[in-house]
């Protein structure tokens, strides 16, 4: 089978074509794209997420809540202040949780991220 350097180079040139159009997204993509909104991972879903997305991630610190009192909470191996308007409401003792923290360090808010104890 001969093939000459002019067909050769053109098939070339297709083959090039043909994959930079692949990689563009057609019209129908770009439109889902405006319409779709980020939004926030709710705590059921949170529960059926991939091993790959982390707690860590998310949160200023994780870990088991050991203490739970007025002005302070203990998560893990540290003691941590409770900012102003911060609430405890819906978190127990031995609940795996994060937490967000402020400026000061201090515990703005605090999400159960698994209820089953250690």
């Amino acid at each position: 089978m001969n093939i000459n350097k002019k067909t050769f180079f053109m098939a070339a040139r297709c083959m090039v074509v043909i994959m930079i159009l692949g990689m563009v997204p057609g019209t129908g993509c770009w439109a889902a794209d405006q319409i779709s909104k980020i939004r926030s991972i709710t705590a059921a879903e949170s529960a059926g997420r991939p091993a790959s997305v982390r707690a860590d991630d998310y949160f200023d610190i994780v870990g088991t809540l050991n203490l739970i009192e007025s002005g302070r909470v203990v998560i893990g191996n540290s003691e941590l202040q409770l900012a102003g308007g911060a609430r405890t409401s819906g978190v127990s003792l031995y609940n795996e949780v994060g937490a967000h923290l402020n400026q000061k360090g201090e515990v703005t808010k605090i999400v159960v991220i698994s209820d089953i104890p250690n």
